[in-house]
């Protein structure tokens, strides 16, 4: 039987943000690392003057080239040890709402995704991923589903709320028309 981890995570690194276009690399986020002075530091994303919290998990259980996915075949490894087949990741920083930018919105997305796809590329059918869209522009997050579909994604991420939106808003029946149309989730 197969066994899906339909649940995972990665955590973005710098390594991440490197898939933009050259001129948009200022859009992205930088990792700054605090020191609390005891010897213990922590680590966290500043965009657009804002700090978000780098996320901490599987920190006990899985080695930093894993999470991070610097070494795909060191995840492949892992899920074979857990006797996982196949897992769907999704991310960790895009949990909360990043900029209220859309050009900001746009490069953050292309560039996980991206990302994701390069991943995605190297893991053997076994790592699937739900791809981050830019809500804020409807067309680009469109133009983004068939980009996504075609690298792997089986999934769109969203939030409970996006934009001050729920989810039953109508302004994301074009998107959920789309998935529908392109077999995303597949």
């Amino acid at each position: 039987m197969l066994t899906i981890d339909s649940d995972a995570h990665v955590i973005e690194s710098e390594r991440t943000w490197t898939y933009v276009e050259h001129e948009k690399r200022s859009l992205m986020p930088t990792l700054v690392t605090e020191s609390d002075g005891n010897g213990s530091a922590r680590q966290f994303w500043v965009l657009e003057g804002r700090s978000h919290g780098r996320a901490n998990i599987g920190l006990a259980t899985t080695s930093k080239e894993s999470r991070e996915m610097a070494g795909v075949e060191a995840r492949i490894r892992h899920m074979d040890e857990l006797e996982i087949d196949v897992q769907v990741l999704y991310p960790s920083l895009f949990l909360r709402p990043l900029t209220k930018r859309s050009e900001t919105e746009i490069a953050l997305c292309q560039s996980y995704n991206r990302w994701l796809a390069d991943i995605w590329s190297q893991g053997k059918g076994r790592l699937r991923w739900a791809a981050v869209l830019p809500i804020m522009s409807m067309d680009k997050a469109l133009a983004e589903l068939k980009f996504v579909r075609d690298h792997g994604a089986c999934a769109a991420f969203m939030r409970g709320i996006e934009n001050d939106l729920t989810l039953n808003n109508a302004y994301f029946f074009p998107l959920y028309e789309a998935v529908s149309d392109l077999d995303i989730p597949r």
